[in-house]
């Protein structure tokens, strides 16, 4: 990585070591490891304080920079005064609403301390590593705790991740992220890169595991888009570089794989179709439209929302909730309307540095691999469930956001 770590950067990797080892995606109570985190990260981003607070009026920053600095300020302050002053929400329920947000906004807070083009290449390599190892431990962490079940595996669905582990957005990055890139490994065929290549395509395939256990469908489809367009990608590259014998190896290798695994691949899609037939959707759609009509009944709470802490009871999903299934119906009843076009602009802000690492793609194949595991991550994350409340979330977003901004090596 690099000798010359600094110590907000080394505070950092401690913090992501705890995490992984010793932590949980939605921990059900502050423990020990939680507080310990939120100490060492605490101390990595402290510089980034008056930074937020100041630069947008005394330093040199982007035009889009103060907006985003603006609206993470906003977001922290209002819906903060409307949770704790006006609605009274328990304050446990609001520092669980909190956290989450400042995951939402860790690429901004990121950036605030970022001086030098260097250390943007060493913050990136960093978190790259973070979302990675996060995704390999945590798998790991899944087989030991279902170990007793997983001979079911493809025959029926696995239970037993009591600490939901599963869900984490990093083992989707990581499966998507290491699969891809064995497959470019394979791609170069030269002898040291085929071993790393079969390494990597390995570890993604653990992690892709994970997903198989418990039928996550949206993960398992994503994950099969995402290989299925970088074949189709790696073909046409092959056939502008004249090296049609580096796809054919691939092609063949993603066939026999197939074939072999043909019985256990159609018990995966056969358990996801009993899925679809026994929950649908879940009622995704029913949540938004219950949200926003809880919010008509009030003009203040439809502007600018119950705060943070707020519970959604009665959640056609199930039960009274803190969180809805999607980064915007959660935003609609947390922040109102106002709220909601807020971080609809700060979407469309990461919209923008995710169309730059495409657009990147000629000068390095990694923005392809970089792209379709941002893509897949975020539609989980923002869209399906709700893993935007989750550290790892924050890290895949603060990584397309370096990406976009520094040169990928």
């Amino acid at each position: 990585m690099n000798s010359a770590l600094t110590i907000p950067q080394l505070f950092f990797l401690i913090a992501v070591i705890i995490y992984a080892l010793f932590s949980e995606p939605t921990p059900d109570t502050i423990g020990i490891d939680e507080i310990l985190i939120g100490s060492l990260l605490s101390l990595a981003f402290i510089r980034s304080v008056p930074t937020i607070l100041g630069s947008f009026l005394l330093e040199k920053r982007s035009y889009i920079e103060k907006v985003i600095y603006m609206i993470f300020l906003y977001m922290l302050i209002v819906p903060s005064i409307i949770g704790i002053i006006k609605e009274g929400n328990d304050f446990r329920d609001f520092i669980r609403d909190v956290i989450p947000l400042l995951y939402l906004f860790l690429p901004i807070i990121i950036i605030s301390i970022i001086k030098r083009k260097t250390e943007a290449k060493i913050w990136h390599k960093i978190i790259l590593f973070s979302i990675i190892f996060i995704g390999i431990i945590f798998s790991l962490r899944f087989y030991l705790s279902t170990k007793d079940y997983l001979v079911y595996i493809t025959t029926q669905i696995i239970y037993g991740d009591k600490a939901y582990i599963f869900s984490s957005p990093s083992i989707l990055f990581s499966s998507i992220f290491l699969t891809l890139w064995g497959i470019y490994s394979i791609y170069k065929l030269k002898s040291a890169n085929l071993f790393m290549g079969f390494a990597f395509t390995f570890l993604g395939l653990l992690s892709l595991g994970v997903f198989v256990a418990v039928i996550m469908r949206a993960n398992i489809l994503l994950f099969s888009a995402s290989v299925a367009f970088f074949v189709v990608f790696i073909f046409i590259k092959s056939l502008k570089e004249n090296r049609i014998l580096s796809s054919i190896v691939i092609i063949s290798i993603m066939f026999s794989f197939i074939i072999v695994n043909i019985n256990y691949i159609e018990g995966v899609f056969n358990l996801i179709f009993q899925k679809f037939q026994t929950v649908g959707i879940n009622n995704r759609v029913e949540e938004f439209k219950y949200v926003f009509n809880q919010l008509q009944k009030d003009t203040f709470e439809f502007l600018l929302g119950n705060g943070w802490g707020a519970i959604l009871y009665d959640n056609p999903t199930g039960g009274n909730t803190r969180y809805t299934h999607n980064i915007l119906s959660f935003f609609l009843f947390k922040t109102g309307i106002v709220g909601l076009f807020i971080v609809i602009l700060y979407l469309l802000y990461l919209l923008y540095n995710l169309t730059l690492s495409l657009l990147r793609v000629k000068e390095n194949p990694i923005y392809i691999i970089l792209f379709l595991s941002f893509l897949s991550s975020l539609i989980i994350s923002m869209f399906v469930q709700p893993l935007f409340k989750m550290f790892s979330s924050g890290l895949a977003l603060s990584l397309l956001i370096l990406t976009a901004k520094s040169k990928v090596s």
